[in-house]
């Protein structure tokens, strides 16, 4: 939703008047909708039987158990997906009300079929698609773009090497691409048609073929931070679009960073991850190993509550802190490293700050993103269930403190960015109103897009 309202805004800034639909997933994001210069933005509730849908998704998972949970997470997000087809698709009114809008463009989330197919019906002159994480396989399907699974990982269950696999990897890697296109795009494509058939009519045109018609997709990643893969003209590079300043850091945290003998290690699993889900055993694992680091201040984010353990009083290096702005505290030339998660805004904001990462990633993307840092020489992977024992951490540290590849890789890439002559808020502003003016951009079509089996 942050990308999304970033995207809105910036053409909003641009003089063109942007509306906003918007489905109340969450209650808790009831009031949020990432844009705060949107001319004009419509929330949908959702039937209350289902309001509990993407709560459930989340906090009924505990994500410290391993990544082994992605695939099923990817697949229970298909048929979230499909649920909020049905609940938008179903304001007949709202669809009257659009059409008669008679919409130049129409920008949706790749991996939400349903809006592609509501611009199609509504009448949009120019479909035009944004990705918040990196391209899907479903992209190069839409676009023709060829699926090699020899050397780029699929974001489902990737591996760490990157494009650098062994034979059984590949052989691996081989094996989720074809589970992905059976279980999840074609289950997905199953799921919507007769959802947008029963609410646009049985002659409506197949969701897949709604999907080609999208001129462009706008993906919120950068080619100087990326694995390397097969890409179409119509994928434009907007990595970094999302920006906020960095918030004046607390006088607690500032302290810490300004006073720290070797420097401050931060440590967060993200604003979505609970926390409390993580194990005694693995907590007193990470305070052991920051115990072998004396000389370093480990800042390690937290929800309320999850620190009331008197664990935490025997590592006086460890400062456990509910918030902080964590792009101020990673712009402080004393952070050292930065153990994450690997969500895409995490790992993008250590780049841009130049600091190496450990990444411990959870699920989702988390493990292609992590799988960058090692690919780039910026970070080290440890598998989230090993934390269990602190000598697979101590190692990681060692490395990243110790040895100044990281750092120097971290800054090349970081230099890279700020100096990428391809600003991405022009260059989305310019390439949408250019879409605007010609609709139909086959000269950037691959003739593979219309090759079948």
């Amino acid at each position: 939703m942050q990308f999304i309202g970033t995207l809105a805004d910036l053409l909003v800034d641009a003089g063109h008047e942007v509306h906003m639909v918007v489905l109340n997933v969450l209650p808790e994001l009831a009031n949020y909708t990432g844009s705060s210069k949107a001319h004009k933005i419509i929330r949908l509730d959702r039937p209350q039987n289902r309001v509990h849908d993407m709560s459930q998704l989340l906090d009924l998972k505990n994500p410290f158990l391993g990544v082994q949970n992605s695939l099923r997470g990817f697949s229970d997000m298909v048929e979230l997906s499909a649920g909020f087809c049905e609940d938008q698709v179903g304001h007949k009114d709202l669809m009257t009300q659009l059409k008669a809008e008679n919409y130049d463009v129409g920008i949706a989330e790749f991996y939400y079929h349903c809006s592609f197919a509501i611009f199609h019906h509504i009448g949009v002159k120019t479909s035009l698609s944004a990705l918040a994480i990196h391209m899907i396989p479903i992209v190069n399907e839409v676009f023709g773009i060829p699926i090699l699974s020899s050397y780029v990982p699929n974001m489902i269950w990737p591996s760490i090497n990157g494009p650098n696999m062994n034979f059984q990897q590949r052989a691996m890697n081989f094996f989720v691409d074809t589970l992905d296109t059976l279980n999840l795009r074609e289950y997905g494509l199953k799921l919507t048609r007769p959802i947008v058939n029963n609410a646009f009519g049985a002659d409506f045109p197949s969701v897949k073929s709604v999907l080609k018609n999208i001129s462009l997709i706008f993906v919120n990643s950068n080619e100087f931070f990326e694995l390397p893969h097969p890409i179409s003209n119509k994928v434009k590079y907007v990595g970094g679009i999302v920006k906020s300043k960095a918030k004046a850091l607390s006088h607690d945290v500032k302290s810490i960073l300004d006073n720290s003998k070797s420097g401050v290690v931060l440590l967060s699993f993200g604003s979505v991850t609970n926390t409390s889900k993580m194990s005694e055993q693995m907590k007193e694992s990470y305070l052991t190993a920051f115990a072998h680091f004396p000389t370093y201040d480990f800042i390690w984010k937290l929800r309320p509550g999850d620190n009331e353990s008197t664990m935490f009083s025997s590592t006086p290096n460890v400062h456990v802190i509910n918030w902080f702005d964590q792009k101020a505290v990673l712009a402080h030339p004393n952070t050292k490293a930065f153990m994450t998660h690997c969500g895409l805004n995490s790992i993008n904001e250590a780049a841009l700050a130049g600091v190496p990462v450990i990444g411990i990633p959870l699920f989702a993307d988390q493990l292609y993103n992590s799988a960058i840092t090692v690919y780039k020489g910026i970070g080290e992977f440890v598998p989230i269930e090993s934390t269990n024992e602190p000598q697979v951490l101590i190692e990681a540290l060692n490395k990243v403190l110790t040895q100044p590849k990281y750092r120097q890789n971290a800054k090349l890439v970081q230099k890279k960015l700020q100096l990428n002559p391809f600003k991405p808020e022009e260059n989305f502003v310019k390439w949408v109103e250019f879409a605007a003016e010609f609709p139909e951009l086959n000269e950037l079509n691959l003739p593979s897009d219309e090759l079948g089996l």
